[in-house]
């Protein structure tokens, strides 16, 4: 039988009655929550979560932001989000309305770290295919939102993705949340052999699909790209998602902007939600190999890992997944 072991910080032995980690694509901060008897952690503390059976493996690290007692139970209920919760809550706004904070002729990377740095988030890489510079004609000014706001918008605008990884380091790169070229498989579960699969259901919809892409830039600058979409009503029908942002200077980056996020959005939404054994490794963003029966119509094939739920406690182990193709 295996033993479940964890290792948290300011949780001692036996302490710990359950614990569920969340991280998704979609998601701006991974989230843990704890349920303990007792505990050190206070708010702003930092902590880091080890879960396994046999040896404990990190699968979050990040700081308390709220703590909350309970009775009759008397538990006390710990929540936890990974290190862009600084971005999230840091709202920039400058002491003088008239003089924000300008950027001149920036990288899209050198932007993301700029705005991130301004929430104290320093561990940062970025991963991206291409290079663009902004704000070649006008400053761009940043004001009256939140760091991760502004980040997250230049990601937008460019169809690539921000997130913090387990160590705590944040990363600007293209990851799509589907499968892309060089991509590779971490993780495989047979549905067949009646075993790795504890529950799975399998999905499609044209909910997320966009087929049309109008970009709004400077005034005076935009584009637009569209796609035929086999999944749709007719050749002439679309569904249309709008970026607009006062960054757009050009014509060049208008029409970059909408085909790259034609690109990611003229797609059929696959969904696979599954739940397994536990596995400290897993984590979202990541690639897995599915094998199906006849039944759940999917066959042998990859998928990518949108979101991962690790549920730890007493009665045991598991992860619960949303994947997409």
């Amino acid at each position: 039988m295996k033993t479940l072991v964890y290792s948290i910080t300011g949780v001692s032995s036996g302490d710990l009655q359950g614990c569920n980690v969340g991280e998704a694509y979609n998601s701006p901060v991974s989230t843990a929550i704890l349920e303990v008897t007792d505990t050190t952690l206070d708010l702003g503390d930092a902590i880091t979560i080890s879960l396994g059976f046999g040896s404990p493996t990190k699968v979050f690290q990040g700081y308390v932001v709220n703590i909350e007692r309970s009775i009759p139970s008397h538990l006390i209920q710990v929540t936890c989000e990974d290190v862009l919760t600084k971005a999230t809550n840091y709202f920039i706004a400058s002491d003088d309305p008239d003089n924000p904070i300008e950027y001149s002729n920036i990288l899209s990377e050198d932007y993301v770290e700029n705005v991130l740095a301004l929430a104290e988030i320093t561990n940062y890489e970025a991963d991206v295919p291409g290079s663009f510079t902004w704000a070649t004609d006008l400053p761009a000014e940043v004001n009256l939102v939140t760091s991760y706001q502004a980040a997250n918008e230049m990601a937008q605008m460019l169809a690539w993705h921000i997130h913090a990884d387990r160590d705590g380091k944040v990363w600007f790169n293209d990851r799509r949340p589907y499968i892309q070229g060089g991509d590779s498989s971490s993780f495989s579960w047979d549905e067949t052999a009646g075993t790795d699969v504890l529950r799975l259901s399998y999905s499609k919809s044209t909910e997320e699909l966009r087929n049309k892409v109008v970009v709004y830039g400077r005034e005076g600058v935009q584009a637009t790209a569209s796609s035929v979409s086999p999944y749709l009503y007719s050749p002439t029908y679309y569904k249309t998602a709008v970026i607009a942002h006062p960054l757009i200077q050009t014509g060049s980056l208008a029409q970059t902007t909408a085909d790259y996020n034609l690109e990611l959005y003229n797609r059929l939404t696959e969904v696979l939600a599954m739940e397994v054994e536990g596995d400290p490794d897993i984590t979202a963003r990541a690639i897995c190999t599915v094998t199906g029966s006849a039944f759940s119509g999917i066959g042998t094939s990859d998928w990518f890992i949108y979101s991962c739920r690790h549920n730890f406690g007493v009665q045991g182990y598991t992860v619960s997944l949303n994947l997409t193709k």
